[in-house]
């Protein structure tokens, strides 16, 4: 039979009160895809908030190099600043709010899709050459996003599309572009 001395069991009786001690305060850390998931919530939020303020240059900042945007009103606005000049032609036109609520988000690698819905409001000015009045238009709005993780471990938006649920706001869309009147657009 083997016997230790006081000293001994004294020494592995802290230590297995350390350890344990440990390992009852020690915080897991929060799998990457949540973090991730973070992450990408602040860019969403980043990217209402500058359209909601008409934030142009904060609005950019947010889209990857090579962004492309899908807009459901024309064609593809390739790059940061086709999608700076396509965001911009709201400015003067109107006040647009955007809410939206995300309704699932993928990851594959670096990359990550994200479907959200959102309820639109968009206030024009003025009539202007939109003919329209100064009542708000309110609509829902679906739409895909995918962001792109860069070397820095930054999300940003790398392709985005969307629908109004309203064939009326189409139209109004429609109308902010240069050239457009409500007979040809």
């Amino acid at each position: 039979m083997r016997t230790y001395s006081r000293a001994a069991l004294a020494a592995a009786t802290l230590g297995l009160l350390v350890l344990s001690a440990q390992t009852a305060v020690a915080v897991p850390k929060p799998p990457a895809r949540l973090h991730d998931a973070r992450l990408i919530a602040q860019v969403r939020n980043s990217w209402a908030d500058a359209i909601n303020t008409l934030d142009v240059d904060r609005l950019l900042r947010l889209y990857a190099p090579g962004a492309v945007l899908f807009p459901e009103e024309g064609p593809a606005q390739l790059g940061v600043g086709a999608i700076g000049s396509w965001h911009g032609r709201w400015s003067a036109r109107a006040d647009v709010h955007y809410a939206i609520e995300v309704g699932a988000l993928r990851f594959d690698g670096n990359r990550a899709l994200e479907e959200w819905t959102a309820v639109v409001t968009i206030t024009p000015r003025g009539a202007g050459d939109m003919e329209i009045s100064g009542d708000p238009l309110q609509f829902g709005q679906h739409g895909v996003r995918v962001y792109r993780k860069d070397t820095w471990g930054r999300w940003l938006i790398d392709r985005e599309t969307w629908s109004p649920d309203h064939p009326a706001a189409v139209r109004f869309v429609a109308l902010a572009r240069p050239g457009c009147t409500p007979t040809i657009c």
